[in-house]
C-alpha cells in the first residue's frame, strides 16, 4: 500500500459509546484517511469495538494495543512515530467531527507552508450549536498552542521537532512547549475556522494532588526553557504612517509567537486602519482596543484600570521597539 495522504491517530481508553461515534464520523467525513488506533489497555467492550472497526477498514487501519495503561502523551507519541503520511491528524475518541471538518485546514496548508499545527473550530459539547451545521467564516488566526482534542500536524514538522514532551502535564504546558519548539523551527500554530468540531474532556487518570503537582513542575520547566510570558500595553499613535504601523505589528507578532500578550490601544481613525490592514487578526495574543471618537481620554483611563486589575504586572510601552527580548528564532 502506498503511504496515505493523511493519517488519523486516535488514542482510546474505554468510553465505547463515544469511541464508536467518533470513529463512525471520522470514517464518513475523512474517507481517504488511514487510521492509527491506539488502544490504551481498554476494557473488553472497547477492545472488541476497535478490532471490528480495524477489520472493516482493512489496510486503512492499524491497531495497536497496550497491555498496561500508558500516559496519554506517551501514547500519542507512539502513534506519531508510526505515521507515514505528509499530514497527521490527532483526534481524541471523545471528539465528533462533521462534514468538511478537514478541508479548511488542508487548504491553509497549500497557502501557508509555515502552518505546521492547525486546530479546527472546537466547540464544547452541549453548548447548543447544532452538530454539523454551524460554520464559521472568520479568517484563520495564529494561536499560542494547539489542542489535543483535534489537531493537524505536518509530518515534516514532526520529523524536525519530534514528539510531545512526556515529562510535561499532557495538557496546556505540554502544548505550549510544542508550539514554541515548532516556532523555533519556523512553523506557526493556527486556529482555522470552519465546521464546528465538538469535543469533551476525558476523565484524568491520576489524582488531583498529583495533577496539580505535575502542572507546577511543568510551569517551572516551561519557564526555564522559554522564560515567562509577559503582558504589555501599547498606545498606537493617531498619526502613525502605514509603514510605521506595519513595522510595529510585525514586531508585536514576533513577540506574540514567543508567548507574550499585547493590548493595543487605538483611537477611532487608527483602529479603522488597523482593521482594514488585518492587523487585528494576526495573533490571539494581540488584542486591539478601540477608543471612542469623543471622550477618548476618559475611556483610555478606564481601559488601563481594567488591564491593571486583570494583570497587575502589565508593562506600558510607547512603541514596539521598546521590547527587549529576542524576536528571532534561536
Amino acid at each position: 500500500m502506498n503511504p496515505p495522504a493523511i493519517d488519523i491517530i486516535v488514542p482510546v481508553w474505554n468510553r465505547p459509546e463515544e469511541t464508536r461515534h467518533c470513529l463512525a464520523n471520522l470514517a464518513e467525513h475523512t474517507p481517504n484517511a488511514r487510521f492509527i488506533l491506539l488502544d490504551n489497555a481498554s476494557e473488553r467492550e472497547t477492545e472488541i469495538l476497535l478490532q471490528e472497526f480495524a477489520e472493516a477498514l482493512g489496510d486503512r487501519a492499524l491497531l495497536f494495543r497496550n497491555d498496561k495503561i500508558e500516559e496519554f502523551v506517551a501514547l500519542v507519541n507512539k502513534g506519531l512515530a508510526r505515521s507515514e503520511a505528509p499530514v497527521l491528524a490527532l483526534v481524541k475518541n471523545t471528539t465528533l467531527v462533521g462534514k468538511r471538518w478537514l478541508e479548511p485546514m488542508l487548504e491553509l496548508v497549500s497557502r501557508r507552508p509555515d502552518a505546521g499545527l492547525m486546530v479546527p473550530r472546537l466547540v464544547a459539547k452541549g453548548v447548543g450549536i447544532p452538530f454539523g451545521r454551524k460554520v464559521s467564516t472568520s479568517p484563520p488566526i495564529e494561536i499560542t498552542h494547539a489542542d489535543f482534542a483535534a489537531v493537524l500536524i505536518l509530518k515534516r514538522l514532526h520529523d524536525r521537532v519530534g514528539g510531545f514532551d512526556e515529562g510535561l502535564d499532557g495538557a496546556l504546558w505540554c502544548l505550549k512547549d510544542y508550539s514554541r519548539r515548532a516556532w523555533k523551527e519556523g512553523f506557526v500554530t493556527v486556529s482555522v475556522p470552519g465546521a464546528a468540531v465538538f469535543h469533551e474532556e476525558e476523565i484524568p487518570l491520576s489524582s488531583q494532588i498529583r495533577r496539580e503537582e505535575r502542572v507546577r513542575e511543568s510551569v517551572a520547566t516551561y519557564v526555564r526553557r522559554w522564560g515567562r510570558d509577559l503582558s504589555y500595553c501599547l498606545d498606537m499613535p493617531a498619526d502613525i504612517d502605514p509603514d510605521g504601523m506595519r513595522q510595529e505589528f510585525e514586531t508585536l507578532l514576533g513577540s506574540a509567537r514567543l508567548g507574550h500578550h499585547f493590548t493595543v490601544i487605538a483611537h477611532a481613525k487608527t483602529y479603522g486602519k488597523i482593521v482594514r490592514a488585518g492587523y487585528d487578526l494576526l495573533h490571539e495574543n494581540i488584542v486591539v482596543e478601540r477608543l471612542p471618537l469623543f471622550f477618548a481620554s476618559g475611556a483610555a483611563t478606564r481601559l488601563l484600570a481594567r488591564l491593571r486589575k486583570d494583570s497587575s504586572d502589565i508593562r506600558m510601552i510607547k512603541h514596539a521597539g521598546e521590547l527587549f527580548f529576542c524576536q528571532e528564532r534561536s
